[in-house]
């Protein structure tokens, strides 16, 4: 009787630091956290203005190949701004520059009026995605 005693207890503590380690290794597997942030480097554009635009891709413990996109000034099913890039983020903050022109006509001709557009970056890692957006105003001009 005192044999299965302690072999019960033994085992019970086993099982209880299997199931501990279980759970660390668990912790190591879930999806690495990151977040995206845009700016640009003013609010507001007039007609074939250069628009600069950043990135920043905040890490915690996503590493790795990313597609970066900025997806932006959509009048009706066409964006005027649509590029991707592919970085390989690592941990920490990181920076991704696009460029874009205004366009041209920002009168009525090509569906483009003066007014408010969503610019968005969208980050897609480590089996996840994250997004952030910006309002930009185009004027006459």
């Amino acid at each position: 009787m005192e044999h299965s005693v302690v072999l019960g207890a033994a085992l019970l503590i086993f099982a209880c630091g299997f199931v501990q380690s279980l759970a660390a290794d668990s912790d190591a597997l879930a999806k690495p956290s990151f977040q995206v942030h845009i700016k640009t480097d003013k609010l507001a554009y007039a007609s074939s203005e250069a628009i600069g635009i950043v990135v920043a891709v905040d890490s915690s413990g996503c590493v790795g190949r990313a597609a970066v996109s900025v997806i932006g000034i959509r009048p009706s099913s066409m964006a005027y701004i649509n590029e991707t890039k592919v970085a390989t983020l690592e941990r920490g903050t990181q920076q991704l520059h696009f460029s874009a022109t205004a366009p041209r006509c920002t009168k009525g001709c090509g569906g483009v009026y003066p007014g408010a557009y969503n610019v968005t970056a969208e980050v897609r890692a480590c089996g996840a995605e994250a997004s952030d957006t910006i309002t930009l105003t185009l004027v006459d001009g």
